[in-house]
């Protein structure tokens, strides 16, 4: 009997500890994946559902953390043996579940490439081709100019006449020019080359204030053409504009697009390149500021003449007639002398009615906003692989100019 008493009361003091050990909380590892607890109610914690085992009951808050970004759903807590538990559960991280995004809103100072010269109308591809064939061969590009100038056209006149005249004279000019004056064409063909490199360094640079974005992403834009610019004998030669326009863009994770704007500003690029060419270019070889004066200085007319004079004065034109017989040797030299101013007008003439009065535009562009130096604001401070097209009118045409840019913030609001 008392056996038996002494076995009912310890049954009923180990129901009452059981009891009493499924009462405390117990915190859940945070794993990233499913929280679990012991003895009574848990909290579920992570991605998925908290579990519990040996019975017990309550509700209890799961605070976790998660790895993949984005907002933890409720866990509910599931449980052996009896009992019920659950437990909201929260998190926050970062990670792939969110956008990358930086704060665009700032002032950024951007310079575009561009290569001029793969995009140049005619009339100044046809400028630059002139000053290289006069390079090439001086003779050939002289007689190809020679009917224009009346003056001179009555020895053209002799020379088209009689078959294989033509032929001699281009080689006696280019012969004695390589002899006498072989630095006046290493002169020219630096000189072409320079300007080609030149129309090759053509720089514009923007100043692009962005505003704060809407929720759709929308901002507003402000754009200042602050200037264009030349490089030239390793100097660089800028042209101020100070052109600004408010426009529109939108900002969608890293990138941000403008919409195509016109500065309302000329650009007059025939004046710009031959003040290139007469102040800068000329000068900085023999003091002149004409081209025409340069072939003049560098070629000596009166010996070209001569030596011209020498290789066909004899050539026979008719059985008892030679050309000494309707040309003088004088005749050559004038031809020379006019020839080459010509030549630089020519040239030059080309560039001068380069100017229009139309405006500069830009086409829609893009870039994208980095921030390569972190901080806790999360700022762009980069601008990167930027596209976009600007539009100059060139004379009586509009050259549209593809060009990358590529900057850096210089103001934050």
């Amino acid at each position: 009997m008392r056996v038996t008493s002494y076995l009912t009361i310890a049954i009923l003091i180990f129901n009452l500890g059981c009891a009493q050990v499924g009462t405390p909380q117990t915190t859940s590892p945070n794993n990233g994946d499913n929280g679990s607890h012991a003895n009574g109610a848990g909290s579920g914690s992570g991605n998925n559902n908290g579990s519990d085992s040996d019975g017990g009951s309550g509700a209890i808050p799961g605070a976790g953390h998660h790895s993949d970004g984005g907002a933890m759903a409720s866990g509910s807590g599931s449980h052996t043996d009896g009992g019920s538990g659950a437990g909201p559960g929260s998190g926050s991280g970062p990670g792939s579940g969110s956008a990358i995004s930086v704060k665009v809103a700032g002032t950024y100072e951007v310079i575009t490439k561009f290569n001029l010269l793969d995009a140049l109308p005619p009339d100044v591809a046809t400028a630059i081709s002139l000053l290289l064939e006069l390079a090439d061969s001086p003779g050939k590009f002289l007689l190809d100019i020679a009917d224009r100038i009346p003056v001179i056209k009555y020895v053209v006149d002799v020379i088209n006449l009689f078959s294989g005249i033509r032929d001699l004279i281009v080689r006696s000019i280019d012969e004695r020019i390589a002899q006498d004056a072989g630095a006046a064409v290493t002169v020219l063909h630096n000189l072409s080359e320079n300007l080609s490199a030149t129309l090759r360094s053509f720089e514009a640079k923007n100043r692009i204030t962005v505003g704060t974005p809407d929720a759709m992403g929308n901002v507003t834009i402000s754009d200042t053409l602050v200037e264009l610019s030349f490089e030239l004998n390793g100097a660089m030669h800028t042209y101020p504009v100070g052109a600004t326009v408010q426009t529109t863009g939108k900002a969608t994770g890293l990138k941000l697009t403008v919409a195509a704007h016109s500065y309302h500003r000329s650009f007059p690029f025939g004046s710009i390149l031959q003040t290139l060419l007469d102040y800068v270019a000329l000068p900085d070889l023999v003091g002149v500021n004409s081209l025409g004066e340069l072939l003049n200085m560098l070629i000596d007319c009166d010996g070209v003449g001569q030596w011209i004079w020498g290789n066909i004065s004899n050539f026979r034109i008719a059985d008892d007639k030679y050309l000494y017989n309707v040309l003088a040797e004088q005749d050559l030299s004038k031809f020379c002398v006019n020839l080459l101013g010509f030549a630089g007008t020519l040239i030059e003439g080309q560039l001068s009615r380069l100017d229009s009065a139309d405006p500069i535009a830009v086409g829609d562009g893009s870039a994208l906003l980095l921030e390569n130096h972190p901080s806790a604001a999360h700022r762009a401070d980069t601008v990167k692989n930027g596209q976009w097209t600007f539009t100059f009118p060139i004379g009586g045409s509009a050259m549209a100019l593809p060009g990358s840019f590529a900057g850096a913030a210089t103001a934050t609001p």
